[in-house]
């Protein structure tokens, strides 16, 4: 008995005879279907960017949390007083020592002549904020790489840095933590930066000072308050907590410039 074996044809070749092929794009279908990813980019850039620059705030006040520590174990070990903001001819005559160390001939800094340095686990990284890096500022004193851009309230912390007198003309000293009467509101570090017209032209510098509303009475027109984070600052207070802050109503702002006061006077952020 003969048996049947169906026959097994060969498959048409792609677009041959009607066979399954595949048609090629035309120019307006990938024109669409780039415009639809180029809308799709332009809707997910703001929120990375957002997720970004949140990413850096954290950062900051994460930062400013470490000052806050080794500012903690400063009092521990000096009997609650304030650290130094400023010290001339120091570690040698001609040279000037900040918080975060002091510049070197030829530019370079150095941070151990700082003796709050030995009371932190970072060395630069705890004085900056991220959200403004190396190369977008001038810096100041000539230095060539980051001193810090948190501004330290030698104001009222560290009266001498300012020459200032008491009522009866008396040199002012350094503040303790006792004679704070609000630690929660006093600002000891804030994100700092100054604005300012060497030759005419505004440049951006960092600053070592955190100023105040006004001086003995005289209103303040340069603030150093930097809103920098999406017009709010961070700040750390004498209670050693790290809190954004926004301009706190009728309180100088520059929107062009992200610099103002946090409140309208001194107290309670500035002085007290």
């Amino acid at each position: 008995m003969s048996v049947c074996v169906p026959s097994r044809g060969r498959a048409s070749a792609p677009g041959v005879g009607g066979g399954g092929g595949r048609r090629a794009f035309t120019l307006v279908e990938l024109m669409v279907v780039i415009s639809i990813i180029a809308i799709l980019m332009g809707l997910l850039m703001p929120a990375l960017g957002a997720g970004r620059d949140s990413a850096r705030a954290t950062r900051c006040l994460a930062n400013l949390s470490s000052l806050g520590r080794g500012m903690g174990m400063y009092h521990n070990d000096f009997k609650e007083y304030f650290i130094p903001g400023y010290r001339a001819n120091w570690p040698v005559a001609g040279r000037t020592t900040y918080f975060w160390g002091s510049i070197k001939p030829g530019g370079s800094v150095e941070r151990s002549a700082s003796g709050f340095m030995t009371y932190l686990s970072e060395t630069s990284e705890a004085f900056t904020c991220p959200m403004q890096p190396w190369g977008s500022y001038i810096p100041q004193a000539g230095a060539n790489e980051t001193t810090t851009n948190f501004g330290y309230n030698g104001w009222c912390l560290d009266p001498p840095w300012w020459n200032r007198k008491d009522s009866g003309g008396n040199p002012m000293p350094r503040k303790r933590l006792a004679d704070v009467t609000r630690p929660d509101q006093l600002f000891v570090f804030a994100d700092s930066a100054m604005f300012w017209k060497p030759a005419g032209i505004p440049v951006l510098q960092n600053s070592t000072s955190l100023d105040p509303v006004s001086f003995n009475g005289t209103a303040n027109t340069t603030p150093t308050t930097h809103f920098r984070h999406h017009g709010r600052a961070n700040a750390l207070t004498a209670d050693a907590a790290a809190r954004a802050y926004d301009t706190e109503g009728v309180a100088m702002f520059n929107p062009e410039k992200n610099t103002g006061f946090v409140g309208a006077d001194n107290k309670p952020h500035y002085d007290q």
